[in-house]
């Protein structure tokens, strides 16, 4: 299904089952910190070979400025949030 020839509902072909186990690999290699390979972060080796960069995201800020009015709440995992583009795309 994910390469967009099987249908739902149909039997998984054995490139199919091939392609799972390939991702649940790559998956269970990366850091949970950073999702970079872990044979490759965590090698000192490479250790002075990262770069890391930082971005802001708009969206996101809005949505914890939006969520600290809540901080007194008493059910927090009942709070969901999400964000809405509401200005004009300048081109």
């Amino acid at each position: 299904m994910a390469r967009g020839v099987r249908l739902p509902g149909d039997a998984w072909t054995p490139r199919d089952w091939a392609l799972q186990q390939a991702v649940d690999l790559l998956d269970a290699v990366k850091c949970s910190g950073c999702g970079q390979p872990r044979w490759l972060s965590h090698d000192k080796a490479f250790k002075k070979q990262w770069k890391a960069s930082v971005e802001v995201c708009f969206a996101c800020q809005a949505r914890e400025q939006k969520a600290k009015e809540f901080d007194e709440y008493p059910h927090p995992r009942a709070l969901h949030s999400g964000v809405e583009f509401v200005g004009d795309v300048p081109y």
